[in-house]
């Protein structure tokens, strides 16, 4: 029973909504940890308790957050039942997407980081590789869609997001949600329109993160004779009105609009966010810096690590609890020491392009990842030693 509900004789009116969402909270957990919530008691120690509970729990972080906004103390806090079960269903469908990965008689997981299959997206298709069949196949779509090879996308419940792009002479800020039939669903355009950019999918929040990315190809003279471009509010020389986007912005599924996130310390492009230890780090061209964004308290942290080179696009996964960083010219391998950033190793290898349109998907047990670069899907080994194109 939730606080509010203990106490409503004394404290007046609570929401019976959301208190049934506390206490399906607590069968969750119950059913999570098989132990009984006896020592819920009393209703200040809610969050801590909770806290203890969930630090123990060895499951998705995506579950854990749930859990977390179900059980918070603060009623208004908690989200709806019908949110509730709109992120237990994207749970379950990204269960079942690992779990379709796996290759039955080797038993081998082919995980992307967001733990959905390789894409890549044409005006009028989607193609989808099928890990089991080796191959791409094309989902045509109901109405033809603005993207080029400057468009970036990622699996969000079930669904492909798409944004931005390089457009005829200027960038774009449109944005879709693609489902699996091909059916089309225009939203809200981007507060400021880019391509190369990073998405990552935030399930607790059902919302997009949209990091960087290029403003505009270069290519025209639009802004010849403009002494300063302004970006949500800061100014940039005339000289060079088109650099690397530091600015953010988060989409809300549920509200169809865009809102301003923080700025990055350095303008990156050509990257995908990869969660690593609960952070994103973020890496791309041209900086050399890692920067780390945490999703729950929406802000950067104040320290940044270097990578061994400058000017390349940086392809991020996890591997055997490291995060590897695989740009142009190296492959490097990080570990999170003390809120901090440590870079365990640095090998030269010969030269990849990583400048692909979604993340990669992972095959740990065989030491591989796979890579889509312009509707090719690529399985290159984690040292970056070799790779060879499947699916032709």
């Amino acid at each position: 029973m939730s606080p509010q509900a203990k106490n409503a004789y004394e404290e007046g009116q609570y929401d019976p909504y959301k208190a049934d969402v506390f206490s399906l909270g607590l069968i969750l957990l119950e059913m999570a940890t098989l132990v009984k919530p006896a020592d819920l008691n009393p209703a200040e120690q809610v969050d801590v308790f909770v806290g203890r509970r969930l630090s123990k729990l060895r499951v998705s972080r995506e579950f854990k957050e749930l859990l977390r906004l179900m059980l918070s103390e603060i009623e208004c806090k908690r989200p709806s039942m019908e949110a509730v079960w709109k992120i237990a269903k994207e749970l379950m469908v990204r269960e079942q997407n690992r779990l379709l990965f796996a290759e039955d008689e080797r038993r081998v997981s082919v995980i992307a980081t967001v733990q959905q299959p390789l894409a890549h997206v044409e005006p009028n298709t989607v193609k989808v590789f099928n890990f089991h069949k080796k191959a791409w196949e094309v989902v045509p779509l109901a109405s033809a869609i603005s993207v080029d090879e400057g468009s970036r996308y990622i699996w969000v419940a079930g669904q492909l997001f798409c944004s931005g792009g390089k457009g005829e002479g200027k960038g774009q800020g449109e944005a879709y949600l693609l489902g699996r039939e091909g059916v089309v669903t225009k939203l809200a355009n981007m507060l400021l329109p880019r391509f190369g950019h990073g998405l990552w999918w935030h399930s607790a929040k059902q919302s997009v993160l949209t990091f960087g990315g290029t403003p505009y190809p270069g290519t025209s003279t639009v802004y010849a004779e403009v002494s300063t471009v302004q970006r949500f509010g800061t100014s940039y020389p005339g000289s060079n009105p088109y650099p690397e986007l530091r600015e953010c912005e988060e989409f809300r599924l549920s509200l169809d609009t865009w809102q301003e996130l923080p700025s990055m310390k350095e303008g990156r492009c050509h990257f995908n966010p990869c969660e690593y230890s609960d952070l994103l780090y973020l890496c791309g061209h041209p900086s050399n810096t890692i920067e780390a964004f945490n999703p729950d308290s929406g802000a950067f942290l104040p320290w940044q690590a270097r990578l061994p080179e400058s000017y390349s696009a940086c392809l991020l996964l996890v591997h055997n609890d490291q995060l590897l960083i695989v740009s142009e010219h190296y492959v490097s391998q990080w570990i999170q020491e003390d809120d901090r950033l440590v870079q365990v190793s640095a090998m030269e290898h010969f030269q990849l392009d990583v400048c692909c349109s979604t993340n990669p998907a992972v095959d740990s047990r065989n030491g591989f990842f796979y890579m889509s670069l312009n509707g090719t899907c690529l399985k290159v080994k984690l040292d970056c030693t070799e790779w060879r194109e499947v699916g032709v």
